[in-house]
């Protein structure tokens, strides 16, 4: 992984002298900005309700899954396999939870306490719960890591 290092002195300079130009096509105005963050929290509510969907279901597959353990004494694979992959998935769903909340209010800070749970304590739920897109990032800053 590479850092780019800037030249601070070299793009005041270059800023100064660019002043008198047209502002950028990428500059935005209040009212994107306004849009941008609505939109944001819109679609940070929309994952949260998913979310909750998704702690309903694991709530009612162990309240289905603990009698048929207890039945069976613990002693079938699969019933014990399904259960603990059910404990796991409620973990890591109160852990998105609980980013998605945060993230309504600050974005960065939302997806900065995910990041931080998948890189530290559930390296095998980066391939679970991560989108595609963050994957690769995630794999090259693992790699690094090593």
């Amino acid at each position: 992984m590479t850092m780019t290092i800037y030249d601070i002195s070299h793009s005041e300079e270059s800023h100064e002298s660019a002043s008198s130009e047209p502002e950028l096509p990428f500059s935005s105005s209040p009212r994107e900005r306004l849009f941008s963050s609505i939109a944001t929290r819109v679609f940070f509510s929309l994952l949260f309700i998913a979310d909750g969907f998704w702690v309903v279901f694991l709530f009612i597959k162990l309240f289905l899954l603990l009698p048929l353990s207890l039945i069976t004494w613990g002693r079938s694979e699969k019933i014990q396999h399904h259960l603990s992959q059910s404990f796991i998935s409620l973990r890591r769903a109160f852990v998105c939870g609980i980013s998605l909340f945060i993230a309504f209010f600050s974005p960065t800070l939302g997806i900065m306490v995910a990041c931080i749970y998948f890189l530290m304590h559930d390296k095998a739920g980066i391939d679970e719960v991560v989108p595609g897109s963050l994957k690769d990032q995630f794999q090259d800053f693992l790699k690094d890591l090593k």
